[in-house]
């Protein structure tokens, strides 16, 4: 069985040196296939200079507005970006070592309702469309899941759960078992609330789903990272 891994990153602006550096260094660790980054505030020209700092990641794509860019390893996977949003991009990938097709869809949700729903639809008509291919889901997805997965500051939106919940029964996605510190965003104030906005969502088989057969996603500090077949 062939592991293919993916990093979900929310990197609060890649510019500078020090958070490239670590960057740099985690990737290196791991040698992902695929890196979705959150909030990077790069243009073309710093993306360009990044990937080369990066030295291993040599194709990318980047949302016009720097809220989202994909980098990937053209060594070990060809992607092709089907669709884009300023919310999310979704993107067909083929593992050139196995010859398995995958959909891969990175999410930096809105905070305002409205255009959570319109983000919901938005995977609901992805869900549809993908010829039973397994589908990985993962970002910050701004709304929890649970009441659970709110600490401190006002009780969690009744209504943005309900609807959150909803589009994930609609498109048949499953939080993939995780470990580590899953409330991974937290406001930085001496009241302190603590959410999980951050998760790895998949249309998957059942084994992959369970954990019996894969590593499950780790979360901490606005990364999640996943191995997947």
């Amino acid at each position: 069985m062939v592991f293919m891994e993916s990093i979900f990153w929310n990197v609060r602006s890649a510019k500078g040196s020090e958070k490239q550096l670590d960057l740099s260094r985690f990737l290196k660790t791991h040698n992902p296939a695929i890196v979705s980054l959150l909030e990077t505030k790069l243009d073309t020209t710093s993306l360009q200079a990044l990937e080369k700092k990066l030295n291993f990641l040599n194709s990318s794509f980047l949302s016009s507005d720097g809220r989202i860019c994909i980098l990937w390893n053209k060594d070990l996977v060809d992607v092709t970006v089907v669709g884009h949003s300023t919310q999310h991009v979704h993107c067909k990938v083929l593992c050139k070592k196995t010859q398995l097709i995958l959909h891969s869809t990175t999410v930096y949700a809105s905070n305002i309702f409205s255009e959570h729903l319109m983000l919901w639809r938005t995977l609901c008509s992805l869900s549809s469309g993908l010829n039973a291919s397994p589908w990985v889901v993962g970002g910050d997805f701004n709304v929890v899941r649970f009441s659970s997965e709110k600490v401190g500051g006002r009780p969690v939106h009744a209504r943005r759960l309900h609807k959150f919940n909803s589009c994930l029964e609609h498109s048949s996605l499953q939080d993939l078992k995780a470990y580590g510190h899953t409330l991974s965003w937290n406001n930085r104030q001496d009241l302190r609330i603590w959410c999980r906005l951050d998760r790895v969502l998949g249309q998957l088989p059942p084994e992959i789903i369970t954990g019996r057969d894969l590593p499950a996603p780790k979360i901490s500090a606005d990364v999640a990272y996943f191995r997947r077949l």
